[in-house]
């Protein structure tokens, strides 16, 4: 029952040192998040449309990002109408 517990405490520690581990990594802030407007190099893209296409190929999941916010940002002025 001694060598149970004792190997049970063991393994224990050694699961929680390497979630420990993987989680030091995971939990780095992100590097200069949001980026700067200026930062996209489309100051000399004169259309609307091609900025958004520059940007997003920069970063891919601000469309997604802005997708999300105007479904929250509909539904939450559909609710207030009512």
């Amino acid at each position: 029952m001694g060598k149970t517990f004792l190997l049970l405490g063991l393994e224990l520690l050694f699961c929680l040192t390497a979630v420990g581990d993987a989680a030091a990594d995971v939990l780095k802030p992100a590097a200069d998040y949001p980026l700067a407007a200026d930062s996209y190099g489309d100051q000399q893209i004169p259309s609307l449309f091609g900025k958004l296409i520059r940007r997003v190929q920069r970063e891919p999941l601000n469309p997604v990002a802005t997708i999300i916010f105007f479904c929250d940002h509909s539904h939450v002025s559909d609710r207030s109408v009512s």
